[in-house]
């Protein structure tokens, strides 16, 4: 899986194609859970935001992190 993710031709274009954009554009981003799939393992979104509304930003992170319950550490891996 580690090398498939990080090949440029499989991993970026089908598991990572919009977390670069935030980090190019140097826009305010935020990562916040929202569910599990069926191995425990996290679903989550991305949020970003023009410059400057970063207070929104951690709003709207903060409500959804309490409507979908927050962060629960996996049990997988130790």
């Amino acid at each position: 899986m580690y090398k498939e993710i990080f090949t440029l031709r499989k991993g970026f274009l089908k598991y990572m194609p919009f977390t670069g954009y935030a980090n190019v554009w140097g826009l305010p981003s935020l990562v916040v859970p929202v569910g599990r799939d069926e191995n425990d393992m996290p679903i989550s979104v991305l949020l970003m935001s023009k410059n400057g509304t970063e207070e929104l930003l951690f709003e709207v992170g903060e409500l959804l992190d309490r409507k979908f319950g927050g962060y629960r550490r996996s049990g997988i891996g130790g």
